[in-house]
């Protein structure tokens, strides 16, 4: 895997590092079918990664138990969809590279070596979905053109990713970009369970962005009529 991005690849935890621990692991990775983790005065403790996904889901009307296009969704916002997937490699890179430096060119530059080494059919292509996030984020538009390209996006399944267009543009799948990023979550998972460097880099990073908590307050008795 190339290493660019991450922060020192290849070296022993630090000794300031906090233990990797493989029930955070777990929990980080669970799936949005799961329920968060309830505690007795009201707190839920959530995923990061897994609201996200389940963020994914209800934007494009994807049923998580086949992983298909919901017949009953009524409606779709593909555009915030694909914007939650975006977020959902930063936060991934982070955890991949083990830091969260925001300095000129970092993020850029984490985002497309995860995308690069886990994204299947985005390899050539990782600058064009950099772009492709910063656009959407930032303008809400498809205002980019990369290397002359111009580029337009689908939710039809495409045979692959990214999809020529003559004359001078590519087709964007976002079906496609949604399955491809549950896989990348699969093998980034599997990727830390067996690499000591990646699980030193996740504890690092888990404990800033791994969870979230929300507070319910308890139903209020009714009162007693006398």
């Amino acid at each position: 895997m190339d290493s660019g991005g991450r922060d020192e690849p290849g070296t022993q935890p630090a000794s300031s590092d906090p233990p990797f621990s493989m029930d955070d692991a777990k929990f980080f990775f669970q799936s949005p079918l799961d329920k968060p983790v309830a505690n007795p005065v009201g707190q839920a403790k959530h995923s990061t990664l897994s609201a996200l996904r389940g963020d994914v889901d209800f934007c494009m009307g994807i049923d998580r138990s086949n992983g298909k296009p919901s017949p009953a969704a009524r409606s779709r916002a593909l555009w915030s969809g694909t914007i939650t997937i975006m977020a959902g490699i930063d936060l991934l890179a982070k955890f991949y590279a083990g830091c969260d430096d925001t300095a000129p060119g970092k993020v850029g530059e984490r985002f497309k070596t995860f995308v690069k080494n886990f994204l299947d059919g985005a390899d050539e292509d990782a600058d064009l979905l950099y772009q492709l996030r910063n656009s959407l984020m930032h303008s809400y538009s498809l205002s980019f053109r990369v290397s002359g390209c111009h580029v337009d996006l689908a939710f039809c399944q495409y045979p692959h990713l990214i999809t020529p267009k003559h004359p001078d543009g590519k087709i964007v799948d976002l079906l496609i970009l949604y399955r491809e990023f549950e896989a990348t979550i699969d093998k980034y998972h599997r990727a830390v369970e067996s690499d000591v460097t990646l699980q030193a880099y996740f504890a690092r990073m888990f404990l800033k962005y791994g969870s979230f908590f929300t507070y319910e307050p308890p139903p209020s008795t009714p009162a007693v009529e006398s």
